[in-house]
């Protein structure tokens, strides 16, 4: 059954092959009620329309044809992988046995003898097409899950699906991304979804290239044989070669990941060889075609101890890769489960035909802390982690740390490490590292490496190491915080929150995090009873910072008090602009206050401004925010009071491809879509947050937050909104729209 351009279920298409008119008029008039009728009068049209862009989906076939008969030309469909799966029914005068067996030899897959009973025909028609049909689904649908050997092995052999396995010597891989699951709570659920879906895309095509078949998805994680269903002789040295390419597929999936605004990542995998057993394992009513055993598991126990970018392979592997690999290290270690310890290598190329190399591992430069960072560390046993004890990080490098602490750690052990400051206040809960070595006893020092850095820490050690790579040295560097909804009077509250206290809370967090933006974009909202001493304060919580101010007007906002009271505040603590041009990059701010509504409005002269600012040729970039949100978001209130002139808005964008992002506020909840090319990012609140997806007013158990941003150089951004933890949340039972 094809499917027309609109996506439509469209008629199939029958092919009649006969010489005789007669009979043709016959089948055609059985068929055209109910199907698309083609005619060829030979062997060679026959082909000829078969081989074509459009093919029949089943040919009824005369036998008794001149020049190439019925039987040749069915061969020769047979022959061709792009027509082997067609349906062929010979319809014939040619009623003995022998030629019903020499019709099925050259794969037929039913017979009809003339003069034709018009109920069999299309009963037999109907029935191919609908086992034709069945057969793609199967196809289509289990071969998304599984290899093509196996979906064949089900399929083509009557053994396919029954239950029961054998032992088999194979070759398992286990790849997991490092840190993933931390990541992955820092970030929405359709982000985490996105990022799996990339990776997964990349690494399920060399492992098919290898000729290797994937058992499972185990979250982030991906569990692979070699040598099952189809065992091979170099099964080990495919698995290892498969790796290496994964490992520098990373590359790519990383570019990928920084292009739409994603954290990077890394991944460890570890292979192991052995006996298992393979086969269909599972009961009647859920069976799935996998591997258990020993090997299996060690082969998750080796790959645990991996770290970002690293390759670890059993002794086996190794032997069975005949001294084909370049061993940058080896290590014993007892694995949970295993009576003795194990040795296992670190590889980092393959020769032979078909060579394959890592980068070369370089020495790791640390460097001694003028002021150690005081640390609080928990050892993570599986899921739970026990109970903390202190610690001090001496030197960084990189991923790598060199860390002081009061209890041992254990080689490759898991520890998640929360950084302080000065004062003893919680930066971020969200560093996770694997224990490298010990390197002294008295005092415990160990190096660890960091499998998941959140973005305070990675800006931290940043600043820390003074030092920074090229890229980052290039980019723009900016905060957005949005929708402070503060009060002359700092104590007042709002919808059970204080705004005040949690301003003052996020900024800081912020000036800690990020004490020397390029740019800092104060959405609307500021003051909520919109009075010039409001203002006046907020100008001097501003006062830490020392960088350019930007300001996008919203609905409470008072343009008389932000032009001759706030802006001239700003200019005094650094400066103001509504445009910035930057390393390449334009940042501008747009006013869509619109007097007496709720909802925004780009006043002409704004458009215009906009327009005569992007046509300017001094930037490569641009960046653009504003208060009110420019596309729906899917929550009907929201959206009743949003940009009300986004169509035109973006008629002006749309004529420039050098827009990247448009920022806002507004929403207090944090957003991050695609409107065509444009990536569209919302900031929530520094004080209470709304729910997403949600048709009325409703408030949201979330904490206040900011966003910061990085422009780079290529037209990409990195971003990520920062949350104050532990602020009491809202009066959610407080539904009255604010």
């Amino acid at each position: 059954m094809k499917m027309d351009s609109e996506g439509r279920h469209d008629r199939a298409t029958i092919l009649v092959v006969d010489d005789t008119p007669e009979n043709i008029d016959v089948l055609r008039g059985l068929l055209k009620a109910h199907y698309k009728v083609q005619v060829a009068i030979n062997g060679e049209q026959a082909l000829k329309l078969c081989f074509s862009d459009q093919p029949p989906d089943l040919v009824l076939l005369d036998v008794m044809m001149p020049g190439m008969d019925g039987f040749e030309v069915c061969r020769r469909l047979k022959a061709e992988p792009r027509t082997e799966g067609m349906p062929v029914i010979f319809v014939t005068a040619m009623n003995e046995v022998r030629n019903e067996v020499q019709g099925f030899e050259a794969g037929g897959v039913d017979y009809i003898n003339k003069p034709v009973t018009p109920a069999i025909v299309l009963a037999r028609v109907k029935t191919h097409l609908q086992l034709r049909s069945a057969y793609r689904f199967i196809r289509d649908t289990f071969g998304r899950y599984l290899s093509d050997e196996i979906v064949d092995n089900l399929i083509d052999s009557p053994e396919g699906l029954r239950l029961g396995g054998e032992k088999r010597h194979l070759t398992i891989m286990m790849a997991d991304l490092r840190g993933f699951t931390s990541i992955g709570e820092r970030l929405p659920a359709e982000t985490v979804v996105k990022m799996i879906n990339i990776f997964l895309g990349h690494m399920t095509e060399i492992i098919q290239k290898h000729q290797g078949t994937i058992d499972e998805f185990i979250g982030d994680a991906i569990l692979a044989i070699f040598g099952a269903p189809i065992l091979r002789e170099d099964d080990a040295l495919r698995a290892v070669r498969c790796a290496l390419e994964m490992q520098l597929a990373m590359q790519e999936v990383n570019r990928q990941f920084i292009q739409a605004g994603f954290p990077a990542i890394e991944m460890g995998i570890g292979i192991n060889t052995g006996e298992v057993i393979v086969g269909n394992i599972g009961s009647k009513k859920r069976t799935k075609y996998g591997v258990v055993g020993r090997v299996v598991n060690t082969t998750s126990r080796i790959e645990s101890y991996t770290i970002g970018g690293q390759i670890l392979v059993s002794e086996n592997t190794k032997e069975e890769c005949r001294g084909l690999l370049r061993v940058d290290g080896q290590m014993e270690v007892m694995p949970k489960g295993l009576s003795e310890a194990i040795t296992i290598y670190d590889i980092g190329a393959i020769s032979g035909d078909e060579p394959v190399q890592l980068p070369e591992p370089e020495s790791v430069e640390l460097i001694q802390l003028e002021r150690p960072v005081d640390v609080r560390i928990l050892p993570m046993t599986g899921k739970r982690m026990a109970d903390g004890f202190k610690g001090r990080i001496l030197k960084l490098g990189q991923r790598v740390m060199q860390i002081m602490a009061d209890q041992p750690c254990g080689d490759f052990s898991d520890l998640r490490i929360v950084l302080l400051d000065e004062a003893g206040n919680i930066l971020t809960k969200e560093l996770y590292v694997k224990v490298m070595r010990q390197i002294d006893v008295e005092p415990i020092i160990f190096h660890a490496h960091a499998t998941s850095l959140s973005p305070v820490a990675e800006r931290l050690f940043q600043t820390l190491c003074k030092r920074e790579d090229k890229e980052d040295a290039r980019s723009v560097r900016i905060l957005h915080m949005t929708d402070f909804h503060i009060y002359t009077d700092p104590e007042r509250m709002i919808k059970g929150i204080c705004s005040n206290d949690s301003l003052a809370a996020v900024f800081e967090h912020a000036h800690h995090y990020c004490p020397d933006p390029d740019a800092i974009i104060l959405g609307g909202d500021l003051a909520q009873d919109e009075l010039p001493s409001t203002y006046k304060r907020l100008a001097a919580m501003l006062g830490q910072w020392s960088s350019p101010f930007m300001v996008t007007p919203g609905n409470h906002s008072s343009l008389p008090a932000l032009r001759h009271t706030l802006i001239p505040a700003l200019k005094t603590i650094f400066s103001y602009s509504d445009c910035l041009t930057m390393a390449g990059w334009k940042v501008i701010a747009l006013n869509s206050h619109e007097r007496g509504s709720v909802g925004g409005l780009l006043a002409d002269a704004e458009l215009d401004r906009l327009e005569q600012l992007l046509s300017a040729k001094d930037y490569i970039h641009a960046l653009i925010a504003i208060h009110h949100h420019p596309v729906d978001i899917g929550s009907g209130w929201l959206d009743n009071i949003g940009l009300n002139n986004q169509d035109r808005l973006w008629s002006v964008i749309d004529h420039f491809p050098q827009v990247r992002a448009m920022i806002c506020g507004h929403i207090h909840q944090s957003l991050d879509v695609m409107h065509g090319s444009v990536r569209i990012l919302g900031t929530p609140s520094t004080c209470m947050q709304f729910m997403p997806l949600q048709d009325n007013f409703c408030m949201d158990e979330v904490s206040p937050g900011y966003r910061w941003l990085e422009l780079l150089q290529d037209g990409s951004i990195r971003t990520g909104v920062e949350r104050i933890e532990g602020f009491i949340p809202p009066d959610l039972n407080d539904d009255d729209f604010y």
